[in-house]
């Protein structure tokens, strides 16, 4: 019966249901609440991740290129660098670009004269994340290492830290304060960043995905998430309990947060963002794409937020 249906359904609409003419896929509509506005600009882009040294100028990444925006993300340029399977970005204050690849390889690009520069890390097991706290100091994340920059990204040296696990995700509020999250612990620093110990959370809290985001609101409160669930820290981050899970058809998804106080703040899971304003409680759907999935989001203040995602799309909030 059901071939029947198919059949005489492509009668009615006059279209062929052979291999050479399959019928389109179906598109749906984007869901974008007040302040938010959706550019694509290459559909052939995937990006990997898109940051915002201030309101202004900002960069976007895809595994083999690097765009800029010099007017808030109403329009980007492609800088037409040579880099490869780039994975994640951070910008400096004085809008110099650091980009790390999935292999052993630290990119930076100078914003006054777009230099690139690479720099290899011998003994390196892949880079996954990168931060900066200011022009000078920073650090990269790969599976198994941490390393830390006070050159602004020319020279790296490893941290005394090991068994981080795969995936790592990393976010620190000043030089001795930070966190790293990955599929089977959270840890924080304990004084300094060469002294690290583990968080304490729930029983199962890993059991379920690779994928782990961290993001200090402060030096106090501090959130995690996992599988579709959020994880919250009011004591620097010694122990994380669960405040939250989202929808289900989230579960799976390779979440990113950011907060713009102890209270506010987002994540994207799938295809949408969601917002809490009351730290984590409760969360609502801001962004709904119809077909295109979201990876990273940004924020540099409660009124100025991007996020990027499949098929060249860029979301930009302004509000």
């Amino acid at each position: 019966m059901k071939l029947i249906c198919l059949l005489f359904c492509c009668v009615l609409i006059g279209t062929s249901c052979s291999k050479d003419n399959p019928a389109p896929n179906p598109v749906y509509a984007d869901t974008l609440s007040a302040g938010w506005t959706k550019t694509v600009i290459d559909t052939a882009e995937n990006f990997s991740d898109i940051y915002f040294a201030d309101n202004a100028i900002g960069y976007l990444s895809s595994r083999q290129n690097i765009y800029r925006s010099l007017n808030g993300g109403i329009t980007w340029t492609n800088l037409n660098v040579n880099v490869r399977n780039v994975l994640n970005i951070a910008v400096s204050p004085n809008g110099n670009l650091i980009a790390v690849n999935e292999t052993d390889t630290v990119y930076k690009i100078n914003y006054g004269t777009n230099q690139l520069t690479k720099t290899k890390i011998s003994g390196s097991s892949g880079f996954v994340d990168v931060f900066f706290l200011n022009n000078q100091e920073g650090m990269v994340a790969g599976y198994s290492k941490l390393y830390q920059t006070i050159d602004s990204g020319l020279n790296w040296q490893q941290v005394a830290i090991f068994g981080i696990g795969r995936y790592p995700s990393i976010h620190f509020v000043d030089n001795n304060t930070g966190w790293i999250a990955s599929q089977s612990r959270i840890i924080k620093t304990n004084g300094n960043i060469n002294n690290w110990q583990i968080c304490n959370v729930p029983p199962n809290t890993f059991g379920n995905s690779s994928f782990s985001t961290v993001f200090g609101a402060s030096s106090t409160t501090v959130y995690m998430a996992n599988f579709g669930k959020i994880y919250k820290s009011v004591n620097g981050g010694t122990d994380f309990l669960q405040v939250a899970q989202l929808p289900p058809g989230a579960e799976g998804a390779f979440p990113d947060l950011h907060f713009v106080n102890d209270n506010t703040g987002y994540i994207n899971a799938g295809n949408r963002i969601y917002k809490t304003t009351d730290g984590g409680l409760t969360w609502q759907v801001v962004v709904a794409l119809g077909n295109d999935g979201i990876i990273e989001i940004h924020f540099t203040d409660a009124n100025h937020g991007w996020a990027c995602g499949s098929r060249g799309t860029i979301l930009r909030f302004n509000n």
